[in-house]
């Protein structure tokens, strides 16, 4: 099959720093989605980013989508055709439906029921025009935090479209989008090489970009800041290598400056003067673990002196805006911030932050029972989500808002706090963005979880729209950090629970609080799709998960993570699973016919095949039931590979859905008995041939 490669560029205005993770998270699973439907295979997807443009480069395209033979099944043979074999109405309704000839229905015999059939014959589409459409819908589709409307076309996007580059081989696409008409031209940095750039394939492409100053590659636009400022360090000196991936998303061409801590008198804590440097895009300098008086910047290309002063005026005015409410904050005792509080408005509808600490001490102190914390970390916990909220009262803080959380922990320790409720107030925010570090301590994450829980009940239960793809409160933000942070928890838990037990502390009349409960439970879980759609699980492998285990985030992710390595090691994994969707299907079909099915009666077993699977239960349920309540899923899916053969062999020679009814009910009670094991760990029924391939190869 001739294939050719794919090259998307999307040239925007300046973007954020988080907006390439969060594009590739969403973007990619979509596009699988979409190839899928269209039966595309490529042999890779590859993703670049800067901080203004995104590119998407596809391997191994096929040229044209083949021919598919597609059978579709009508109705029943007997509502078909009557008793003398001439067609009934419903056959030449079925036909005409389809466009063929009533001498053209076919019979088929599907689980022992006899129905009509047609296969038609859908002509195969040449690649290079659907492309166009395919990337248009999943550009709609990606749900952006604050994305932009920029001109007449309405259309949302993380910032406005500038140009777009589409190229199949070395054929220009035909795409709009957002006003922007695709073409082969691409452009060079915005310093050093503005000019508009002529493409003639994605070789030319690859080659051209990097000659004109733009390393689309993150990771090696990484290496070269780290090799740079390697170059610049003195004896002793070091830096913490992670501060470099809050400017990498910044820059396409790295300038690495050595810059002067301005001279002015301060007793900024160390933590405040780090923040302070990081978020005027520098880089710390340590000796033996102690701040310098000099710090880095990287510039996009531009390395003159003029940036230097403007980078060292820049942090010179935060170093003393932040002296005079330090000093402000540090003459009043840490207490009087709880007073504060009161007068701080969290929500119109549930009152004060004050209010709001309360609840959270409260929730902290039911939490810490259900996870089985020990007295200390209570103890831990409990006073950390009391004094969590004091710094939003401080001058600090209201100039400063990133430093939330910092400055509690600075205040708590001068106010004689112990370290571990320090280190908790320190952490618990994290992570603030994609890619952000998580917090260390077990009590920084179950604060923020609990955080974060509160805040999106308290919000969603006053009536916040939740449904479009807006996301002025920044819920939609908040569930990201949620999920890592219950993987970081470690601990399995239902959090339908939780929401329950939370909205317990809000003022809601009793026949409302089901109503909004289930509105939340929504939220959270097609966030969390969302999230793991991000993590390329494609829709069948969630859904199947989901089914079972819904809101246990940790769980789901565990048994997904277990069903993705099973599928890779097992390359004839589609072919294990075939039976065990198999049984899920005919139990389905069953439930849609109304058949009750009862226990299963070893009495009634009649074919070799039946006792086989009969004897082969009795040892698989013990052993699989034995590897689920220990959590062991990668070895639960390995025994499936035992059920195989049997499952098959039952099914090629015994009819299930047999004319005598005793008997169609004990084999579909048998099928029921293994069935009622797998759906221990996922509906199976949901899993198509597409999910496994694209688990296979994402």
């Amino acid at each position: 099959m001739q294939t050719e490669h794919l090259l998307i560029e999307i040239g925007c205005e300046d973007l954020p720093s988080w907006a390439g993770e969060h594009f590739i998270g969403r973007f990619k699973p979509l596009l699988i989605d979409e190839f899928s439907n269209y039966k595309l295979n490529a042999d890779d997807i590859l993703f670049f980013f800067t901080p203004r443009r995104f590119v998407i480069f596809v391997k191994g395209l096929p040229l044209k989508i083949a021919p598919e033979h597609k059978e579709i099944t009508g109705p029943r043979y007997e509502d078909a055709f009557d008793k003398h074999g001439h067609p009934t109405v419903a056959a030449g309704g079925f036909a005409k439906a389809h466009g063929v000839d009533v001498s053209s229905l076919k019979v088929k015999n599907i689980n022992g029921k006899k129905v009509i059939c047609v296969t038609k014959t859908i002509p195969g589409i040449a690649t290079k025009d659907i492309i166009p459409d395919i990337l248009v819908r999943v550009l709609r589709k990606i749900d952006i935090p604050k994305g932009m409307r920029w001109n007449e076309s309405q259309e949302i996007f993380y910032r406005p479209v500038r140009w777009i580059l589409a190229m199949f081989g070395s054929r220009t696409l035909n795409i709009n989008f957002g006003g922007i008409k695709s073409s082969n031209y691409t452009y060079g940095h915005r310093i050093l090489c503005p000019n508009k750039i002529r493409i003639l394939n994605w070789k030319d492409y690859f080659d051209k970009i990097q000659k004109s100053f733009v390393l689309l590659d993150r990771d090696l636009r990484q290496q070269f800041i780290l090799k740079l400022i390697s170059s610049c360090l003195k004896k002793d000196e070091s830096i913490d290598e992670s501060t470099v991936n809050d400017v990498v998303n910044l820059v396409e061409y790295p300038r690495v400056i050595r810059c002067n801590f301005p001279s002015v008198s301060c007793n900024l804590p160390e933590e405040v003067l780090r923040v302070l440097i990081s978020k005027a895009k520098g880089i710390p300098i340590f000796v033996d673990g102690q701040l310098q008086k000099e710090f880095f910047i990287v510039s996009d290309g531009n390395d003159n002196e003029d940036v230097r002063v403007n980078y060292e005026n820049l942090l010179r005015t935060r170093i003393l805006d932040a002296q005079f409410f330090y000093n402000s904050d540090i003459s009043v005792p840490f207490d009087e911030f709880k007073e504060k509080l009161n007068r701080i408005v969290f929500h119109q509808k549930w009152g004060s932050v004050a209010k709001r600490v309360e609840r959270l001490k409260m929730l902290a102190i039911d939490f810490s029972e259900v996870v089985g914390l020990e007295e200390q970390q209570k103890k831990t916990l409990i006073r950390a989500a009391e004094l969590c909220k004091y710094d939003l009262a401080s001058e600090m803080v209201r100039e400063f808002p990133d430093l939330h959380g910092i400055m509690g922990a600075v205040y708590a320790k001068l106010s004689g706090e112990s370290d571990d409720v320090c280190t908790t107030l320190s952490e618990y925010m994290l992570p603030t963005f994609p890619g952000d570090k998580l917090p260390k301590g077990l009590c920084s994450v179950l604060l923020g979880i609990i955080d974060r829980i509160d805040y999106i009940v308290a919000f969603i239960s006053a009536g916040v729209d939740v449904s479009g793809s807006e996301d002025p409160y920044g819920l939609k933000r908040l569930t990201s950090g949620l999920f890592q942070l219950i993987y970081k928890s470690d601990f399995e838990y239902d959090y339908r629970r939780m929401v329950r037990h939370v909205l317990e502390y809000y003022d809601i009349p009793s026949d409302e609080k089901i109503s909004v409960a289930s509105k939340i439970d929504e939220f959270l879980l097609q966030r969390y799709e969302s999230h793991l759609e991000s993590e390329t699980f494609s829709r069948g492998l969630r859904k199947s998960v989901l089914a079972v285990d819904g809101m246990n985030f940790l769980k789901v992710r565990k048994k997904l993570d277990a069903l993705k390595k099973f599928i890779r090691i097992y390359h004839d994994a589609e072919q294990i699973l075939i039976p065990v969707t198999r049984i899920a299907n005919i139990l389905k079909q069953a439930e849609e016919r109304k058949i009750q099915i009862p226990d299963f009666n070893q009495d009634l077993i009649e074919e070799p095949g039946e006792r086989i699977l009969a004897d082969l239960y009795n040892n698989y349920a013990k052993e699989s039931e034995a590897l689920l309540q220990q959590g062991k899923y990668d070895d639960f899916l390995k025994i499936l590979s035992d059920l195989k053969t049997p499952v098959d062999n039952f099914f090629d020679s015994v009819l299930v859905m047999c004319l005598r009814e005793d008997l169609r009910n004990n084999r579909l009670a048998l099928l029921k008995k293994f069935n009622d094991i797998f759906l221990k760990f996922g509906d199976f029924s949901y899993i198509r041939e597409e999910d496994i391939k694209n688990a296979q190869k994402y």
